[in-house]
């Protein structure tokens, strides 16, 4: 949670659940381990960058993404 202030500049443009960590965004990495245990859905909650993680999702793995912002973050 959080801005990613502390990892500014990598954050200054993309959210830093895509932050490359061993030849990969860590989402990916987070992704291929719920797939293991979740087969149909899995939730991203995430509201600043919520278009740029959902294009990335929906275009690199087979995820439906479900976004719901309750205005609060």
């Amino acid at each position: 949670s959080g801005l990613g202030s502390r990892m500014f500049p990598l954050t200054k443009y993309i959210p830093k659940i895509l932050i490359t960590f061993k030849n990969r965004p860590f989402i990916q990495h987070m992704i291929e381990y719920w797939q293991m245990y979740c087969k149909k859905i899995i939730i991203i909650c995430n509201s600043i960058y919520n278009e740029l993680i959902k294009f990335y999702c929906e275009n690199y793995f087979m995820v439906k993404i479900i976004h719901f912002d309750d205005g609060s973050a």
